[in-house]
């Protein structure tokens, strides 16, 4: 190699070593303090549907094995023993048993924490046999179904299943909860209530979900909260008037799950094999991004100071202290416009950029490149208090670190961007 060359090499070197070094320095505090997700080693990296807790201990059912951790999660083994399927897919906790229901195979019980599995399936067929959820109201069980509507087993003396389906016109459920002596069923495009020592079922959305189907359902305080394809929605205890509390920075998405610690309720959403968890301290009227990944997300579950993730490529756990300390500062500063982080981040070509407003202002949202130069405009204009966000599509820019600036009023916020081609 030529001086000359040899010259030319070490100053690009040192170019791209400035620029990396400048790209680690950006990414190293986002990833260790915002995600920072642990992947639990001794389940696989498939899907995990369902994560209960009995006793103290934490179960988490996988495809063809339950795993128990005795120790708040921080070790996990499979169950002494397994449920005869390898479709396991709903598991359920309740008066000290301990439920698994499964995709064509049934349900199973065990008394002893995954000892033993005693099958619990008389009386479902076809369908029947295909769980999609379990709750429990006084001294029964109930089996959402896929196809078959719903079940129930009388806990005292559980000989046999028995349909539990009038009043509903149609049987493919997703999802059941019970709140209070009240059951909730996702079942088709409708969701039904059914009160302790009601003759019937009754639908409680109506014709509120214009053609949303529901996927979950989740209480939280005073308020119910369901999860569609096409977004959040609310109602009171009652089950009646239910109202849109969508995510406006991803509307008309899949709402997969529902979690909630304190006075935080978490939503995970999917989209082309990525999820992301958000949350909201004031019952949906705004959204907190929390965590973006690259998989699909089947339940969160608070435990032990961590949020437990069931995903498409395993169990997954995140120190909820790193949300709730920064639920805690927003609480204390309701006033303040909030600009979040961008996602995804890094990005190519196109990233979305949320904030928040208290009240109404005069907005500036501006790009700037590593050299100050503005890069992009994406709004100026007065907006309404509320969740908003916008796309940048850097198409034709070279990698870099570009700075978001968020201006409402006085109110000046930044935050870096990353874009990696």
């Amino acid at each position: 190699m030529k001086k000359r060359e040899i010259r030319d090499f070490a100053r690009q070197g040192g170019q791209n070593l400035f620029f990396l070094l400048l790209l680690m320095s950006c990414l190293l505090p986002e990833f260790t303090a915002a995600q920072n997700w642990v992947q639990t080693p001794e389940i696989p990296a498939a899907s995990l549907y369902a994560i209960a807790e009995l006793n103290g201990a934490l179960y988490a059912a996988a495809d063809s094995a339950i795993y128990v951790s005795t120790n708040g999660g921080g070790t996990w083994a499979q169950t002494p023993a397994q449920p005869p399927s390898t479709r396991l897919y709903a598991l359920h906790s309740s008066q000290g048993y301990l439920y698994i229901g499964t995709s064509g195979d049934g349900i199973f019980r065990s008394a002893d924490g995954g000892g033993s599995w005693q099958a619990l399936s008389s009386g479902l067929s076809g369908f029947a046999k295909s769980i999609a959820g379990l709750a429990t109201r006084g001294d029964s069980l109930y089996a959402a179904t896929n196809g078959s509507g719903v079940y129930a087993l009388n806990l005292i003396s559980p000989a046999e299943w028995k349909p539990f389906n009038s009043g509903l016109f149609q049987l493919g459920a997703s999802s059941i909860i019970c709140s209070g002596n009240t059951l909730l069923a996702c079942i088709s495009a409708y969701v039904f209530f059914h009160q302790q020592g009601a003759s019937a079922w009754q639908e409680a959305t109506e014709d509120t979900l214009h053609g949303r189907i529901p996927l979950s359902l989740h209480r939280h305080g005073d308020y119910l909260y369901l999860g569609t394809t096409g977004g959040v929605y609310r109602s009171d205890l009652s089950t009646r008037g239910w109202q849109q509390a969508d995510i406006r920075a991803q509307p008309d998405q899949d709402i997969q799950t529902f979690a909630s610690q304190g006075s935080l309720l978490f939503a995970g959403l999917n989209y082309r094999n990525q999820h992301w968890i958000w949350s909201t301290a004031d019952h949906g009227a705004t959204w907190d991004i929390r965590s973006h990944e690259f998989a699909f997300v089947f339940t969160l579950f608070p435990a032990n100071n961590r949020m437990w993730a069931g995903r498409s490529d395993g169990l997954w756990s995140i120190d909820m202290s790193v949300w709730t300390g920064i639920a805690d500062r927003e609480v204390q500063s309701p006033d303040v416009p909030t600009l979040m982080q961008n996602y995804p981040n890094p990005f190519n070509p196109a990233t979305t950029i949320p904030f928040s407003l208290p009240a109404k202002a005069a907005v500036s949202l501006k790009v700037f490149d590593a050299t100050g130069r503005e890069a992009a405009t994406l709004v100026s204009a007065e907006l309404p208090a509320g969740s908003h966000a916008y796309t940048w599509n850097a198409e034709g820019r070279a990698s870099g670190v570009f700075i978001c600036r968020l201006q409402a009023g006085t109110f000046v916020e930044t935050r870096k961007l990353i874009l990696l081609k």
